[in-house]
């Protein structure tokens, strides 16, 4: 992985998009990371969106398990949760193909046996 400033994004933007086609790249403000670029292909966009979008849930699941088990939620029964769930919902509307919206219930049994969230 590189780093980049967002000074050298706009003054040397050929030289940060060569560098991307070879690896990563941070991009910083300030010296704060504040966006990653890399490499894609018609090929491989959806793919690497898919990916990334996996990732980033996996990130959101792990934050929550961590905050629940440091309030001591950690050992709550499917029904305490749905309970709770069930008081609190939110509709949310989702397009696309393929689309699949898990219950947060549902995400913490699938965390609970390891299963998959995507």
């Amino acid at each position: 992985m590189r780093f980049v400033s967002v000074r050298d994004l706009n003054t040397k933007p050929k030289e940060v998009w060569d560098k991307a086609k070879e690896s990563e790249v941070i991009v910083t403000s300030n010296g704060k990371p504040i966006a990653l670029i890399t490499a894609v292909t018609e090929a491989t966009l959806e793919r690497q969106i898919q990916a990334l979008r996996r990732s980033r849930a996996l990130m959101a699941l792990e934050d929550m398990q961590k905050i629940a088990a440091e309030r001591g939620l950690a050992g709550w029964s499917d029904e305490r949760v749905d309970a709770l769930v069930a008081g609190n919902k939110r509709h949310f509307a989702v397009e696309g193909p393929g689309v699949r919206v898990l219950s947060p219930a549902e995400l913490i049994r699938r965390s609970r046996c390891g299963g998959s969230i995507a």
